[in-house]
């Protein structure tokens, strides 16, 4: 697949060397296991997850937004990934943005237990300093789900990651991943340099062709994966994993139609960043774990090895 991930892999996974990773690498298969399993109750057909919070609230003040992500750090191949799928692309577009002093990023640890997502200890957090350490500075929480009581005591929903925290009125903005995206493209641009600004990802004259992109990438790759993971039954399984790898190679086709590297030319769009989540993670993560394995990106597509 001729995705071009320089730009991806040198601002938002600088740690990804994914060279020579074959199925024998237990350890990696055995630490991302742990994740993924609970990584597929997080994700549904559904455009919002229940318990999704949205609010009223324009972001304007700044620097007083954080977010919370869950972040995997993966030893074995000295890989730091943002996890899961769907927050992934909002700390994409915070790099691309330029919005790294504007809001702050705190990191919960991967392993999710009976409490749901918990930050760091200060042992793991020594040992990966990406991760917050208990209690997290900004709101003193220990699990994920002291974020959301703090926001509102009767939250019966589920604890799922991003968070955008309005730290002045001390509650979440936003916790729906394809809507902070967008909340960042243009509420920060006055706090930004000049050369961020603008609706860089979502152009107006491209908007009907980034919405179609969307809908059929979601529903057959983003989504495709977990469908072709959870299946437990034959015929459903074949029919999610056939169209994952039917819309692949769409992906490829337009990819080798394009007049520039990306998606829909010579500039990166919202098609682009909500893709490659799930391209990055295709061969070590889902072709094994979720039985995405009638073929490999790296074999059967032409990827760009820089990815690698």
């Amino acid at each position: 697949m001729n995705f071009n991930a320089n730009l991806f892999a040198s601002l938002c996974v600088p740690n990804m060397n994914l060279v020579n990773i074959s199925p024998d690498e237990s350890n990696l298969y055995s630490l991302y296991s742990a994740m993924l399993s609970q990584e597929l109750l997080e994700l549904n057909s559904l455009p919002r997850r229940a318990g999704t919070i949205s609010t009223s609230h324009s972001p304007a003040h700044g620097v007083s937004y954080l977010r919370y992500f869950t972040h995997s750090t993966l030893v074995t191949i000295k890989t730091n990934v943002s996890k899961p799928n769907p927050a992934h692309r909002t700390q994409i577009i915070r790099e691309l943005k330029g919005l790294q002093d504007i809001i702050s990023l705190s990191v919960v640890h991967w392993h999710m237990g009976s409490k749901g997502w918990r930050f760091a200890t200060e042992e793991e957090a020594a040992e990966s300093p990406e991760m917050a350490a208990a209690p997290e500075p900004v709101n003193g929480a220990t699990y994920l789900q002291d974020i959301y009581f703090k926001a509102d005591p009767q939250y019966s929903g589920r604890y799922t990651v991003p968070i955008l925290w309005d730290k002045k009125t001390n509650t979440i903005v936003n916790n729906e991943s394809s809507e902070i995206i967008r909340f960042l493209y243009t509420e920060f641009d006055d706090l930004v340099d000049e050369k961020f600004r603008g609706n860089l990802f979502y152009p107006e004259e491209k908007r009907g062709v980034i919405d179609e992109l969307n809908s059929w990438v979601y529903d057959t790759i983003n989504n495709g994966v977990y469908k072709s993971g959870v299946a437990t039954k034959q015929g459903a399984y074949e029919d999610a994993v056939t169209a994952l790898f039917a819309s692949l190679d769409r992906v490829e086709a337009l990819l080798k139609s394009s007049t520039g590297p990306y998606l829909l030319g010579e500039e990166i769009t919202e098609a682009d960043v909500r893709l490659y989540p799930t391209i990055i993670r295709f061969d070590p993560v889902y072709v094994q774990h979720f039985k995405c394995n009638i073929g490999m990106i790296r074999h059967e597509y032409d990827l760009s090895p820089s990815l690698h």
